[in-house]
């Protein structure tokens, strides 16, 4: 187990061939947050690790069109628009702009094959002073690629909001457009997440197919050609109380460009989602079932989920009796008593791994850590991200 207070290993009762658990889910709500995908223009579902990302973090992902609704829903926390392949009619615009205006979130990612037909999107992102450049971006920095210039490794600038996936290398971005923005824009403040490096340059005419089939050594920049480096994903303040997260690239959202960097795009997409929904609004508790090694079923609550290297892992807990509504006599007291030292609850970590059942229903199995010295370095991230989840009132 994992000490709460020392984040010193302690002895584990668990079954250390680790068992398959079946999640019992977290309680319903009328303030559980909601998260719409948006339907209706050839928009990508988001599914996969993705949407596995937006269960875990205990928010009701739904699907909405604008067909069928007469605008964002009042319970929205956030919108996904994931790389629409036509564009919105004007009554749609008029749609996003209330909800933005009402201070809506929104995810919106772009593909490059559709760029020329979304002429009243491109205009929506005029006004908060967001222009998408022609063409898709080429790096032939070696450090900034993949395989070919056009694969890009960019560089995640946001440390604060992105640490998981800070640095360059760490997500990968494939068939990408350029977003540019006025860096003095005191009305929609732009903040670059994702960054290419100086020898990056768009290049205009480039089809899914040629760029499939491209050679490195045929990828140059020639005259025409404009430089970078560029942003290729964005934070737009909309100075309404919400954000309007912009990405270049709507393969960066996929299931297969997130194999190739061992989930570390899912991991900056969760890192997106907790930016647009704070953690506290989403803190229904996520139990699960566990057998230990005699064979007892045990309710553990995971506090949190976190990935290292590419591989996620869970920091969990034993889930208090429900008749003590969630909340031990120790922590209840110490609520009333600002006084009180913190209390101690017995953690651990175990390795998330996805799979799928006998009928096909995809599955979580909770694996314990067999290496010593990556079970310290859990231990370590933990401790981290346990007291940044503290809030002290001075």
């Amino acid at each position: 187990e994992f000490d709460y207070a020392t984040y010193s290993s302690v002895t584990s009762g668990y079954d250390g061939e680790g068992q398959l658990v079946s999640a019992i889910g977290f309680v319903t709500s009328e303030d559980t947050p909601v998260v719409y995908q948006l339907q209706g223009h050839d928009e990508t579902t988001i599914s996969g690790s993705y949407s596995d990302v937006i269960e875990k973090s205990n928010i009701s992902l739904e699907s909405l069109s604008f067909l069928t609704s007469d605008g964002v829903p009042a319970d929205a926390d956030a919108l996904l628009i994931h790389a629409p392949q036509t564009d919105f009619s004007t009554d749609d615009i008029a749609k996003l702009t209330a909800y933005l205006n009402a201070g809506g979130n929104i995810f919106l990612t772009l593909d490059f094959n559709s760029i020329s037909s979304l002429t009243n999107v491109l205009e929506l992102l005029n006004t908060y002073g967001i222009t998408v450049g022609n063409g898709i971006v080429a790096d032939t920095d070696r450090d900034y690629y993949f395989q070919v210039p056009y694969y890009l490794l960019p560089l995640v600038e946001t440390e604060e909001e992105f640490s998981d996936v800070a640095g360059n290398q760490s997500v990968l971005s494939p068939y990408t457009v350029a977003l540019f923005y006025e860096e003095d824009n005191e009305t929609c403040p732009c903040t670059p997440i994702l960054t290419t490096s100086g020898e990056s340059f768009l290049k205009e005419g480039i089809t899914a197919e040629n760029a499939e089939n491209a050679v490195v050594e045929d990828i140059v920049k020639e005259e025409g050609d404009k430089g970078g480096p560029f942003a290729i994903g964005c934070k737009v303040d909309t100075q309404d109380g919400g954000d309007l997260f912009i990405f270049g690239s709507g393969y960066l959202f996929t299931e297969s460009t997130n194999a190739y960097v061992s989930g570390r795009n899912a991991a900056l997409f969760s890192d997106v989602i907790k930016a647009m929904i704070p953690e506290e609004e989403s803190m229904q508790p996520d139990l699960l079932e566990m057998t230990d090694e005699d064979g007892n079923s045990i309710l553990v609550q995971v506090l949190d989920y976190f990935f290292y290297n590419g591989e996620e892992y869970a920091i969990m807990a034993i889930a208090e009796d429900e008749e003590d509504d969630g909340e031990s006599d120790a922590e209840a007291d110490a609520e009333n008593d600002e006084s009180a030292e913190a209390v101690t609850v017995d953690c651990f970590i175990m390795k998330v791994v996805a799979g799928t059942d006998e009928n096909g229903e995809e599955t979580d199995e909770f694996l314990p850590i067999e290496d010593e010295a990556l079970e310290s370095r859990l231990m370590d991230i933990a401790s981290t991200r346990l007291s940044e989840d503290e809030d002290p009132e001075e």
